[in-house]
């Protein structure tokens, strides 16, 4: 009897803690998309990502802010080469005053050729927790001086002036 009830409170122990941090942090939530429907995105234009041997250097950063606390576990984007090396490296950034600040996680992606379906998954190998309500960043990057590459706009997106 005595094992009984000790075996009893721990299960009720290991579903009091279960229930106490299922809320705190949740997986696999889309936590901000520019895809339109079943992920389609504008294979013919997008923002330039370039190394500093091309015309201009340039990043492409996108912020957003989770609704509840979630753990980062990938990104997809819509991603391809125009000319040099094919990998690229996303960043998940903190905000620094409305501009992106320190680098949370980087993760290294390999990209195919611009102008076809391309959707690239970047894993988080830290899956760090993010803040409800905390506005964060994701950027791509190109550590090779040489690369060209494109963030295809979404279907809504316009060619900026």
């Amino acid at each position: 009897m005595r094992t009984c009830l000790k075996l009893l409170f721990i299960l009720v122990i290991v579903v009091v803690l279960a229930l106490a941090t299922e809320g705190a942090a949740r997986a696999d939530a889309v936590v901000f998309s520019n895809f339109g429907p079943g992920m389609t995105f504008d294979i013919n234009h997008g923002y330039t990502i370039a190394g500093s041997a091309t015309n201009t250097a340039q990043v492409v950063a996108n912020s957003f802010t989770v609704a509840g606390n979630v753990n980062f576990t990938t990104a997809q984007l819509a991603l391809g080469l125009v000319s040099g090396p094919n990998m690229l490296q996303v960043l998940l950034v903190a905000d620094a005053g409305g501009v992106p600040g320190s680098i949370i996680e980087t993760m290294n992606v390999n990209i195919g050729p611009f102008g076809l379906d391309s959707v690239v998954t970047a894993t988080s190998i830290l899956n760090p927790l993010l803040t409800s309500g905390t506005t964060y960043w994701l950027m791509a990057f190109t550590p090779s001086a040489n690369t060209l590459a494109a963030w295809n706009f979404s279907l809504i997106d316009t060619s900026p002036p």
